[in-house]
């Protein structure tokens, strides 16, 4: 019997995602997320920023994770970055503030993660909002402010989409309503259910920028939830799955005859018309099978990723709420 290539397709990630069940579900997940065994010495906390950059007004967040649910806002402010004339002096004013507040960490550097991530100015773009020249300026200081956290923090800031944040922790914008009014509405309340409603109080939504502030906490709390995405996309993980299942994968793909720009592109097996055998195909290649197998355990880690970010914030909650 001839396999279809949807068939063959789906049969190799089905392997995957079986090894991939298997290892979540021995390697006790939550504590294998927050002290990933690539980090020597052990982690005692890890500091996640949200920056929510703008040429008026730039919204800061840091939040210390101490485990994996043990989350609080160390700082919730804005930089009124319409206050200063140029590019340089906007740029130097916000990383003034990054460099206090990291000053500031009483854990030693080896011991803490920095994590720092940044609203994406170009995703989150509406044209009735933004002149040419007010978009090349944003972009210009996203720039800048990105290149001094890598010298700053050592690490590469994430670019986090704003629409895609609010859908991770479970927001859902109501069009026809103001959009920064659902945004601090709905920190507001989740703040609360955390524990945090020092940093957020009756009044947080009353002053102008706390919509920025808002925005920022939305991108730091996703920058947590990408740290928990990046231990599985690590190599210590995916080596472990690909050790339980890439011989089934590869054999499975063998034994098809397709190669693999068949499979990729879906197309059913090809017939000879005239004696009825099966078309023959060239044998893909070790770096194809390579290749393909990573792609599709990407792809799962994304799916997983979804559902992981919206259990996450569940979970949080009702921890928090336990503990009053």
């Amino acid at each position: 019997m001839v396999r279809t290539v949807t068939a063959v397709a789906r049969n190799s990630t089905t392997l995957v995602r079986k090894a991939l069940q298997n290892v979540l579900a021995s390697s006790q997940l939550n504590s294998l997320l927050y002290r990933d065994k690539a980090f020597s010495p052990p982690l005692d906390v890890r500091y996640h920023f949200g920056i929510d950059i703008g040429s008026r007004v730039t919204g800061i967040t840091l939040l210390r994770q101490t485990s994996n649910f043990n989350v609080e806002t160390i700082h919730s402010d804005v930089v009124l970055t319409k206050n200063y004339p140029c590019i340089i002096s906007k740029a130097d004013a916000i990383l003034q503030q990054l460099q206090t507040l990291k000053n500031d960490c009483p854990e030693k550097e080896t011991c803490v993660d920095w994590n720092v991530a940044i609203e994406d100015c170009l995703l989150g773009f509406q044209s009735a909002r933004f002149s040419t020249k007010g978009l090349v300026i944003l972009a210009q200081l996203n720039g800048i402010v990105k290149y001094s956290c890598v010298k700053m923090f050592n690490v590469q800031p994430v670019n986090i989409n704003p629409r895609s944040a609010r859908s991770m922790i479970g927001l859902k914008i109501t069009k026809g309503k103001d959009v920064k009014e659902q945004v601090t509405q709905y920190v507001r309340t989740l703040a609360l259910h955390m524990n945090l409603d020092h940093m957020y109080s009756s009044s947080f939504g009353k002053d102008p920028t706390d919509g920025d502030r808002a925005d920022s906490f939305i991108v730091a709390f996703n920058s947590i939830l990408a740290s928990r995405k990046n231990v599985l996309m690590s190599e210590n993980i995916k080596g472990t799955v690909k050790s339980c299942c890439f011989e089934n994968f590869r054999q499975s793909i063998l034994d098809s005859g397709y190669n693999m720009k068949t499979i990729l592109e879906g197309k059913q097996m090809e017939l000879d018309s005239q004696n009825g055998k099966q078309k023959r195909y060239k044998r893909p290649s070790e770096a194809e099978l390579t290749q393909y197998f990573d792609s599709t355990y990407d792809k799962l880690v994304q799916g997983w990723h979804k559902k992981d970010a919206k259990a996450y914030v569940v979970q949080i909650k009702s921890l928090k709420q336990a503990e009053k």
